[in-house]
């Protein structure tokens, strides 16, 4: 399945600038990409002055340089364009060790404290339907988080923006609130006002599960890494050793006898094998070559041990599984990768805030070639990128006048796109997703968009669209088995999961379990469906009809979870603190 970075991730502290929000028809904001989109003339500032070393390590930000030094200050508040930021979003300085974070304007993020200071205010949305930015993170030991910022107001045609969120508590904090989420936007002359954000998570540490009773005789489960004395691996709900609660968290190490204590018990009793157990994730960084630990999207090539992660700075390519990266940006329209795909053939495929980036696979750096508006794609903000085949499906979005829509482009490598959008039924301009399926001679194209689901069956020349039974009409992914009126369609949603069994005609929507109804990602195998949400992985065991949710605690780079996909036992996870990687089960 394609990647991408549409994901909702509030209260999640962030390391690059933010664009403008573009609402769904239900006034939400399609998460990630707004969330995570740098705009122009909005880029992260060193706290180095040159000539200054005493700065370095303290005093304020300034609006040339917003960070505060790296032992005390505080960061730089925006309260207009100035300095390193003359247009767009204006991200808040970071606070030092000791500082609070400054405050964000027009729609940029609140800068994040160090170990003792508030997280700094998201500043309020400027532009019509705009997000506002989430506030920043409180300190790590001590400190509230930042209030998110206002949604713009709406206009004809666009509906009020939502509020940014609230930023986290310190991690480790046990002093201190999550910051409130912003007030949505009015509707002003649009057709409906934004929704306020959600507060800022509470920090301090978790509680540990109970110790589950103990089970008959089986064979140690899964969790217990050396055997019959090893220790206690990390506990699944229903995992017979993992002294871990329900939550799913990583348990205390508790060392096992010949056949190990029993965990929460499992649905199949002396066996002892819980659907969670023994999951555990590595999390791969810029110390690994990543170009940003702001993950957007992951896509796995065609090369053994190939694998491709869309990051705040290029696209991160590894040829050993994922052990090591080489960034690449050499071409790409803005490096601000949204999605990036390769699965179809040997290229490599790039949606980024400026264009759809295409390159030839290899093993070293990639140089890519970008394609625009001037060959025919809906807007060059684009979402998400699918390839069958050889021909190119581009998710874009309404952006800098153009109208967005879904663009295809047949057997040209991208040298020419024909453009489709309401006006062939599509339920929105504002599309967030794709994906398609080839059984025997029939094709089926699958477009999440901002008001439903829309599928056709004439490569595009025609959508039905559907809202019915979706938990939230604003979709932000989709992935499909089979085609015609008898597939399996799951939808990411802002309410859930949605399940359709009739090609996408009806929907059910499912919540129990998730790490978060905010839900940008969705994949599946067989019957085990895996949902990127803004609190964690969510892993369901029987079709998307209920879940169990990982965490940071669990190996996360972060719980805000951005792309996920699946090969050889092996799951790897995009998220805002990097890519996450571990056998799946």
């Amino acid at each position: 399945m394609a990647s991408r970075v549409q994901r909702e991730r509030g209260g999640v502290p962030r390391t690059a600038p933010t664009a403008a929000a573009v609402s769904g028809s239900d006034g939400s904001v399609k998460p990630s990409v707004y969330a995570a989109v740098a705009s122009p003339g909005a880029a992260a500032v060193s706290p180095w002055q040159p000539g200054s070393i005493v700065r370095f390590f303290i005093g304020d930000g300034t609006a040339d340089y917003p960070n505060a030094g790296m032992l005390a200050g505080n960061g730089y508040t925006f309260t207009s364009h100035a300095g390193a930021c003359l247009s767009g979003p204006c991200n808040g300085g970071n606070g030092g060790m000791i500082g609070n974070g400054g405050g964000g304007y027009a729609g940029g993020n609140g800068g994040s404290a160090g170990w003792f200071g508030t997280g700094g205010n998201g500043g309020a949305a400027l532009v019509a339907g705009g997000r506002g930015g989430n506030g920043g993170a409180g300190g790590l030991f001590s400190g509230s988080g930042g209030s998110g910022g206002s949604g713009g107001t709406g206009t004809v045609g666009v509906a009020g923006g939502n509020g940014g969120s609230g930023g986290p508590q310190g991690m480790l904090s046990l002093i201190g609130t999550g910051g409130s989420g912003g007030s949505g936007g009015a509707a002003g002359d649009g057709p409906a006002p934004g929704a306020g954000g959600p507060g800022g998570a509470g920090g301090g540490v978790g509680a540990t599960g109970p110790t589950g009773p103990a089970g008959a005789t089986g064979p140690a489960g899964p969790a217990g890494p050396t055997g019959a004395t090893g220790e206690a691996g990390p506990a699944g709900p229903t995992g017979p050793t993992g002294p871990a609660g329900p939550g799913g968290g990583i348990g205390p190490a508790g060392p096992t006898g010949a056949t190990g204590p029993a965990g929460p018990a499992g649905p199949t009793g002396a066996s002892g094998s819980g659907p969670m157990a023994g999951i555990y994730l590595f999390t791969k960084t810029t110390a690994n070559g990543l170009g940003n630990n702001q993950v957007n999207g992951v896509s796995l090539g065609n090369f053994p041990g190939s694998v491709y992660a869309a990051v705040q700075g290029g696209v991160s390519a590894s040829t050993d599984g994922g052990a090591s990266f080489t960034n690449s940006n050499t071409g790409l329209g803005s490096n601000q990768v949204n999605g990036v795909y390769a699965g179809d053939g040997s290229t490599v495929y790039a949606a980024t805030l400026n264009g759809l980036g295409i390159a030839s696979a290899g093993f070293g750096s990639l140089n890519f070639n970008n394609k625009t508006t001037a060959n025919g794609l809906g807007s060059n903000f684009v979402f998400e990128v699918y390839a069958s085949g050889g021909t190119i499906y581009a998710a874009t979005g309404p952006w800098n006048g153009d109208p967005g829509g879904l663009s295809i482009a047949i057997n040209n490598g991208g040298s020419s796109f024909t453009n489709y959008t309401t006006a062939n039924g599509l339920g929105n301009n504002s599309v967030q997703g794709v994906y398609v399926t080839t059984v025997g001679q029939t094709t089926t194209i699958y477009a999440a968009t901002g008001n439903g689901v829309s599928v056709s069956s004439n490569g595009g020349l025609n959508f039905v669209n559907s809202t019915t039974g979706l938990g939230s009409a604003s979709v932000n992914g989709v992935y499909a088995v089979g085609s015609g009126n008898t597939a399996t369609v799951y939808a990411a949603t802002n309410g859930g999961v949605s399940k359709s069994i009739d090609g996408g005609a009806t929907f059910t929507n499912y919540t129990t379990g998730l790490g978060s109804t905010s839900v940008s990602w969705v994949y599946a195998v067989g019957s085990t469906v895996y949902a990127g949400t803004s609190g964690g992985l969510s892993i369901s065991k029987d079709g998307g009809q209920t879940y169990t949710n990982l965490t940071f605690g669990n190996g996360l780079g972060s719980n805000g979870v951005t792309g996920v996909t699946v090969a050889g036992g092996v799951v790897y996870v995009a998220t805002t603190g990097g890519l996450s990687i571990g056998a799946s089960n």
